[in-house]
């Protein structure tokens, strides 16, 4: 890990003399160049049922268990699409899509959100004033971009190695990538 490294006193020079470790090696690589698929959540509406924490009960989890049916048989992310954007499809070579996009058919509510550890602010901010009650069926399309531009860093808070280090992903930094994201 990033971490690693730069406690050993391999990473860029004055990253290290910053926090007093001896330099090994200096390799100004270390911890720059960290890329992430940039991704967001959209909420719809849907007229048919989706999976809600009000499913996960013993007699669903038997079901599933023993018989492989009900409504824990659904793997949650239900599909997948890829695509290009108009401005990247070229016509004579095969290009890697620019897009993904995650469906995802969960009853949206503050303990499915508590379940994958968001905060629950997220929740209310973002997504209860949308709501009109706690148990309106949803449906999560998750875009994500694939091959971003924009490049983050990974830098040590401290020497200490119980310290976790400082990430920043710099999303969207790029404009191209703030492009496809709005495009896609």
């Amino acid at each position: 890990s990033t971490q690693i490294l730069l406690l050993s006193g391999i990473g860029p020079r004055e990253e290290l003399q910053k926090h007093q470790i001896p330099v090994i090696v200096d390799l100004p690589g270390v911890g720059k160049n960290l890329q992430d698929h940039m991704t967001t959540i959209l909420l719809y509406l849907s007229k048919m049922p989706t999976l809600s924490t009000h499913d996960l009960t013993p007699e669903n989890l038997q079901k599933w268990a023993t018989q492989g049916k009900g409504p824990l048989t659904s793997p949650g992310g239900e599909s997948l699409a890829w695509y290009q954007l108009n401005g990247n499809a070229d016509s004579n070579k095969t290009q890697p899509p620019d897009i993904q996009i995650l469906f995802c058919p969960f009853t949206v509510s503050a303990e499915l959100f508590r379940n994958f550890n968001f905060k629950p602010e997220f929740y209310e901010q973002y997504f209860k004033p949308h709501l009109t009650d706690g148990s309106q069926w949803t449906v999560l399309c998750s875009p994500a971009l694939l091959h971003p531009e924009s490049k983050g860093e990974i830098t040590l808070a401290s020497r200490d190695p119980l310290t976790h280090p400082i990430i920043n992903p710099n999303y969207l930094q790029n404009k191209e990538d703030v492009h496809k994201m709005v495009e896609g």
